[in-house]
């Protein structure tokens, strides 16, 4: 059992497609991985992958994550916590500015004008 191997945590990917080119991220009827893997894995769980606002603190609620990591919401949004506190909108994810093939050196990143806020709804026992 994935249990018995002594992890710390266990970190998954939530699949954006099918392998077909269909994208799968938003199919109501498809349960999470997290959903998936956390009767074998009762210690903590973080997923990522496609995740908003409201689908993270969802998540979390149910018990199926402890976490939720997001990786390119962050990069377009260095101040992503402080965003979701506020209900501010949130900058498109651009490629171009956040590999290194992008023109320029140090990319522009909009912050939103809200005020700090804390991230803890998605966080669930984690020190």
């Amino acid at each position: 059992m994935l249990a018995d191997r002594g992890l710390a945590y266990l970190h998954l990917v939530e699949p954006r497609g099918d392998g077909t080119g269909t994208d799968i991220r938003t199919s109501v009827d498809q349960p999470t991985a997290a959903a998936q893997f956390r009767p074998y894995w009762p210690e903590k769980l973080i997923t990522a992958g496609g995740f908003d606002q409201h689908s993270a603190e969802a998540v979390v609620a149910t018990g199926d994550a402890d976490a939720v990591a997001f990786g390119r919401s962050f990069l377009a949004n260095p101040d992503l916590p402080a965003r979701f506190a506020a209900g501010a909108a949130l900058n498109p994810y651009d490629r171009s500015t956040s590999t290194r093939a992008a023109t320029s050196a140090t990319p522009t990143i909009p912050r939103s004008a809200t005020p700090t806020g804390s991230h803890n709804n998605f966080l669930r026992g984690l020190p």
